[in-house]
């Protein structure tokens, strides 16, 4: 079983670079719809600006408005692109550009997140997660995975006398284990969880080449530390 294939587009030369003006979309909304999805593929157009925006996150800048001056330091657009429907949105469609790219960039990071836990959880029917703390901070109980199909994780567990079930993918699960821990819900965060869970996984032998004896290896300590011992 595998997952959906995630998108991680090469960095490419802004348009300038290679010479070339920076094309303003005609409708920005249209043209990037879908960008948020999984297997999103940016056109030759967006590609300069998705790496625009890169940059302009790269070098540490967050607000719209810093990102946006970034880019047009980078992309060199018109004086008359930049005044495209500056009286009907902020940033005018200059600025509906660059927000799409990034709005596609961090989609892209979340996926990226999702397939990481994905491996480092490997979800498997019948996986039992315990206590989890989800996004609305209640607590759910006895929590098991019932299907895995691709990214997609079914479980159920109980809230109360109610037994709840639902469909997430392991980044979420991650956050949910981590968020009961911190609540004193659970003993284990994520990061021990799965270190607990691969040591029962490895043989002996396989410990052994992993210099993996007792239960209080460094590599798959559980133990809370306090934060002078470390």
């Amino acid at each position: 079983m595998t997952g959906a294939q995630l998108i991680d587009p090469p960095v490419f030369n802004t348009a300038n670079a290679q010479g070339h003006a920076y094309d303003l979309p005609d409708d920005s909304y249209r043209e990037w719809q879908g960008c948020e999805a999984w297997a999103y593929q940016p056109t030759a157009r967006q590609r300069p600006v998705i790496e625009a925006v890169r940059t302009a996150c790269a070098e540490g800048l967050f607000y719209t408005n810093d990102v946006r001056s970034r880019c047009i330091e980078i992309l060199q657009p018109s004086a008359e692109q930049i005044g495209v429907r500056a009286d009907k949105v902020h940033g005018g469609e200059f600025g509906m550009d660059c927000y799409y790219a990034r709005r596609y960039l961090d989609a892209q990071a979340t996926f990226q997140k999702v397939q990481e836990t994905f491996e480092q959880l490997k979800p498997t029917v019948g996986m039992q997660l315990g206590t989890l703390v989800f996004s609305d901070y209640k607590r759910t109980t006895g929590v098991t995975i019932v299907s895995v199909d691709g990214y997609s994780i079914a479980f159920t567990g109980r809230r109360g006398p109610y037994t709840v079930t639902g469909n997430v993918n392991t980044l979420v699960l991650s956050d949910a284990i981590d968020r009961a821990a911190e609540r004193g819900l659970r003993k284990d965060t994520y990061r021990a969880f799965i270190g607990a869970d691969l040591r029962k996984r490895l043989t002996r032998s396989q410990r052994s080449l992993l210099c993996l004896g007792s239960e209080d290896d460094q590599f798959f300590d559980t133990k809370q530390r306090e934060p002078n011992s470390l």
